[in-house]
């Protein structure tokens, strides 16, 4: 979407399609159209956007199939990182960057530049080229995107600092939802499945290793190992869940979902659904 409006940046210049992208801090700088792009080899892949804000249960993700260039492709024909390098940063044409300097080997693997969203030319609100990081939330991403700076710096920050946010700008680097609405009604002795989503800023604090589900308020809990449930889990993209659940006494439940990470760390709040058990 446009986050500026009109009134505030030229929207027809900053999504103009002959703009091109400048990238400098290589043995080469050059810039490169969308156009050129195209004409490069294409990688096809399927990338989890989430907004940072996306509080506990929170909605606002998607997996969208993209189209585009590797970034360690785009390095190579720029004849690679100038020496000392460790530092990039991506700016774009409405203003918009991606929030602070990232340090440049981190962001060069799994980072592409985007042409395509669901195998169409990217529409205005996003192109006509577009930079994705993945494992880092959307806010990352730079639509419009003008600039790929890669610097030296003595003091770089790294993806972790988005987990260090104060509480006034939460940041949930592993977080899920569930697909029913709270207060769904089930019946006694039925079988019924509940379904629902979960994902992780990996460059953050690693993948989901572990999903685990509660139907007592927390008391006891069922674990699924992702690598023993979903084959080439790929840890760019977010979990669909299903799971079968027959309740055996009426009244109301909090059915609760939690997740651990590659390094241990759990969801800071489990997801939570109200379920109504009737005879």
């Amino acid at each position: 979407m446009n986050n500026w409006g009109d009134e505030v940046i030229d929207f027809a210049a900053a999504c103009d399609p002959s703009n091109t992208v400048e990238v400098t801090g290589v043995k080469n700088p050059r810039s490169f159209s969308k156009e050129e792009l195209q004409a490069m080899e294409q990688v096809d892949f399927v990338n989890h956007i989430s907004c940072a804000t996306n509080g506990p249960g929170g909605v606002l993700t998607s997996n969208v199939p993209m189209t585009g260039v590797p970034m360690s492709a785009i390095v190579e024909q720029c004849g690679g990182l100038e020496d000392g390098i460790d530092t990039v940063l991506v700016s774009a044409y409405d203003g918009w960057d991606c929030a602070a300097p990232f340090t440049a080997e981190s962001y060069i693997d799994d980072a592409y530049i985007v042409t395509k969203m669901y195998g169409e030319d990217l529409t205005d609100d996003w192109g006509p080229i577009m930079v994705v990081s993945r494992g880092l939330c959307g806010a990352m991403n730079v639509k419009h995107a003008k600039t790929i700076e890669f610097s030296q710096t003595s003091q770089p920050l790294p993806p972790s600092m988005l987990g260090k946010t104060p509480r006034s700008f939460e940041i949930h680097r592993m977080n899920g939802a569930w697909f029913q609405n709270d207060g769904v009604t089930v019946k006694v002795g039925e079988t019924t499945t509940l379904t629902g989503a979960a994902y992780s800023f990996y460059k953050v604090s690693g993948g989901i290793e572990q999903l685990s589900f509660s139907f007592d308020m927390g008391q006891t809990w069922t674990d699924f190992k992702i690598a023993d449930t979903i084959k080439d889990y790929d840890a760019g993209q977010w979990i669909n869940w299903s799971i079968d659940w027959t309740p055996q006494k009426a009244g109301t439940y909090i059915v609760k979902v939690d997740g651990i990470d590659g390094e241990g760390n759990h969801m800071e709040n489990p997801v939570s659904l109200v379920v109504v058990v009737e005879e």
